[in-house]
């Protein structure tokens, strides 16, 4: 933050990190898995939250804890790729962090080329199926 970080992203739920963010008018985004660690981040003041890992349960995941928390924002992290992030939005994702499934073709420009057409395909094709309002 004192770099000028316009964001950050955590791996996990830390009340500080959480409270520092907010305090300078940042948006921290804490990593959740569970129910009661979502409910945790939003006591503390937290409305977009790191879903991690969704390679454990794929897009059920999302839609699962959309259901009881349908007033806070989940990116949906772990085990996103070309082939399933829009599958990942239309569960309720608002965005989706894309890791392993870029880093791993590092020194592959033409993989790496292929990998970011296919990615923008499906940021394409969910966002043709969310609402106009929903499309910024």
């Amino acid at each position: 933050l004192d770099a000028g970080a316009g964001f950050t992203v955590a791996p996990n739920l830390d009340r500080q990190s959480v409270e520092l963010a907010l305090s300078r008018d940042r948006l921290h985004l804490p990593g959740v898995f569970t129910g009661s660690e979502i409910a945790a981040a939003m006591r503390l003041g937290a409305r977009m939250l790191k879903l991690f890992p969704c390679d454990a349960h794929g897009p059920a995941l999302v839609r699962a804890m959309r259901a009881p928390f349908d007033d806070v924002d989940l990116v949906a992290v772990g085990g996103v790729n070309a082939a399933n992030l829009s599958d990942f939005f239309a569960s309720g994702a608002v965005a989706v962090g894309l890791g392993s499934s870029v880093t791993k073709l590092v020194g592959d420009v033409s993989a790496l080329r292929r990998e970011a057409a296919a990615i923008r395909a499906g940021i394409d094709t969910a966002r043709g199926a969310l609402p106009p309002a929903a499309r910024s």
